[in-house]
């Protein structure tokens, strides 16, 4: 039995290691958006509270 092309080994060595980088960028990408979702929940939460506001004063307004 013989062994496989060294150029085969050096193609699946690439392609596991691409594999692994990728896989490992995604895990970080996910921990840092899970790490920002409550501020950025949050700031949504008070800008849309703030447009609310805003837009009550102004219809207020218009019929004084």
């Amino acid at each position: 039995m013989t062994t496989p092309p060294s150029r085969w080994r050096d193609s699946a060595t690439s392609l596991a290691g691409s594999v692994l980088v990728t896989a490992l960028m995604l895990y970080i990408a996910a921990r840092l958006i899970l790490a920002v979702l409550p501020v950025l929940i949050v700031a949504g939460v008070v800008v849309l509270i703030g447009f609310a506001g805003w837009s009550i004063y102004e219809f207020r307004k218009s019929r004084w």
